[in-house]
């Protein structure tokens, strides 16, 4: 009895063997481990940890970081949800991905990664310019299969509507700012202007006071990167190949940038408007005396008739009757 059990574990064993190794197989269309990898470097692409010039052993560190952020500096909705998506399924794909393309050596955190098993796919995924290259079955449903086919259909949407925000931001700042501005000039003419309107005793409302904390705010970001970002990424024609340039800058700076310019206009438009105000009531008041002059003219002309009148001689009072 117990003979014939093992003999039916074993053959239990090796068929459950060969459907893992068939689900796992690679085809044309679709390799889990490599579809994995892609995936893997797509969302540390993303979220910074990849830079544009990064070698395949820098981007190998990246896609099996554990350190990625919480959020990535992207601004756009759908690059933003396309991130989390990777991210929220990171630990376990790349679970799938370390299981299937280990070596048997270990290292100091278990079976160290197959270079020749992982090298492989991220240059090729390098030389597609970050396009994901294959097909899930569609029947499967697990990872990796799941998270790829859905970054692969949001991937260019995503990317085009990130390089979209940030024209328009870059637009918006060097309008605003100029083209060469930079945070360290733009706090100081802008600190400067402030000081010109309150040293004048120009009322500017409250507007003031929120410029002064748009100030404050982008004294604490970095600006600058962000600017070189965006300058960097406008030359950019291609949205998907341009990836790793989608992690530089930061969100906060964007959003900083943003405010900066709709206080300064709200600074300005009220400054402006009391000026207006200011200068109606100096015309009004330059009217006003130009009136009093003129009656004051005519009530002094009629006192010196009068008076002229009563110190003519008597003599010429009655020739004139």
């Amino acid at each position: 009895m117990l003979g014939a059990f093992l003999d039916c574990v074993d053959l239990w064993a090796r068929s459950v063997e060969t459907q893992l190794k068939s689900l796992c197989a690679p085809s044309p269309d679709w390799h889990q481990a490599a579809a994995a990898i892609e995936v893997l470097c797509v969302g540390a692409a993303i979220g910074g940890k990849i830079k544009p010039d990064a070698t395949v052993a820098d981007m190998i560190d990246a896609a099996f970081s554990t350190t990625w952020p919480s959020e990535c500096a992207s601004t756009a909705p759908e690059m933003r949800a396309l991130y989390d998506k990777i991210a929220g399924a990171r630990d376990r794909i790349a679970s799938i991905a370390h299981a299937q393309i280990a070596s048997m050596k270990g290292g100091r955190a278990g079976p160290m990664l197959n270079p020749g098993k992982i090298v492989g796919p991220v240059r090729d995924l390098r030389q597609a310019k970050w396009r994901l290259r294959f097909i899930p079955p569609n029947d499967d449903r697990n990872e990796p299969a799941k998270t790829y086919r859905e970054v692969k259909a949001m991937l260019g949407a995503a990317a085009d509507a990130e390089m979209g925000v940030r024209q328009v931001w870059l637009n918006a700042m060097e309008g605003a700012f100029g083209e060469a501005a930079t945070r360290a000039s733009i706090l100081s003419t802008l600190d400067a202007a402030r000081a010109a309107v309150a040293d004048a005793g120009i009322g500017a409302n409250n507007s003031s006071k929120q410029l002064a904390e748009a100030l404050d705010r982008l004294r604490l970001v970095q600006f600058d990167e962000s600017l070189t970002a965006a300058r960097t990424l406008a030359k950019q024609e291609d949205g998907v190949a341009a990836l790793p340039y989608y992690g530089r800058g930061r969100r906060n700076a964007v959003e900083a940038g943003t405010a900066l310019v709709a206080a300064t206009q709200a600074f300005l438009d009220a400054v402006d408007q009391n000026l207006g105000t200011n200068s109606q009531s100096l015309d009004a008041k330059h009217a006003a005396l130009d009136e009093s002059l003129a009656r004051i003219d005519t009530s002094l002309a009629a006192i010196e008739n009068d008076l002229l009148e009563m110190t003519a001689p008597k003599g010429a009072h009655a020739d004139a009757a």
